[in-house]
């Protein structure tokens, strides 16, 4: 199987929430974009 196709299968599982622990839903996961950490505000004085 292709990449392409892995990453499909990976993705039609994420989104119904099945096999969260196949290899091909791990790969699809970790394609997403992680939420970038938001830098902590400057305290007011």
């Amino acid at each position: 199987m292709t990449a392409e196709g892995r990453l499909q299968r990976g993705k039609a599982n994420y989104d119904a929430g099945k096999f969260l622990k196949n290899s091909e839903t791990l790969a699809y996961i970790e394609t997403l974009e992680k939420p970038k950490e938001k830098p902590k505000a400057a305290e007011k004085k």
